[in-house]
């Protein structure tokens, strides 16, 4: 399984998607070692943050989980980076 999240990771960030840097795997015991991206999670932000910057906020993430959706679905390696028992139309819809 680790082929696979270093794959999607690097077909993620071929396609400017802001994800973290895999610094390391370790097969033996199933680790994915990612690069430290903060304390806060999107949803300590947007809890915390003004009515016009959560809209702002929002907006990027959703355009973002869109745009890796139809990266994935669309892809020709969807069948292999996508999660087990799931498959291309399941991520389409």
């Amino acid at each position: 399984m680790l082929e696979v999240e270093r794959e999607t990771t690097d077909l993620l960030k071929a396609a400017d998607c802001t994800v973290p840097a895999v610094l390391g795997t370790d097969p033996e015991n199933g680790l994915v070692i990612l690069e430290d991206v903060g304390s806060y999670t999107l949803d300590d932000v947007i809890q915390t943050c003004a009515p016009v910057e959560r809209c702002r906020i929002a907006t990027r993430a959703l355009g973002a989980f869109v745009k890796i959706q139809n990266l994935l679905a669309d892809c020709g390696l969807c069948s292999t980076i996508t999660a087990p028992d799931t498959d291309a139309e399941s991520v389409r819809a």
